[in-house]
């Protein structure tokens, strides 16, 4: 599918990941899948403007979110 690149983001930050790809604006697509809330908070911190995230991962426990950060991206 032309996937190069998996993180796990325990190991590194999705910033960091994005500036050691080149990428200035951020994500254009996430797929959250494991239901980890710093997971998710994640991947919307690091999403550019008008960036799509498919929250697949099912939590075990309620994930509180920044909804200013979603509709102002």
């Amino acid at each position: 599918m032309g996937a190069t690149l998996a993180v796990d983001p325990r190991e590194h930050g999705l910033r960091e990941v994005g500036a050691g790809l080149g990428m200035v604006e951020g994500f254009d697509v996430a797929l959250e899948m494991s239901g980890n809330p710093t997971a998710l908070r994640a991947a919307i911190g690091a999403m550019a403007h008008g960036g799509a995230i498919a929250i697949l991962g099912i939590p075990t426990e309620e994930i509180s979110i920044d909804v200013n950060e979603i509709v102002f991206k």
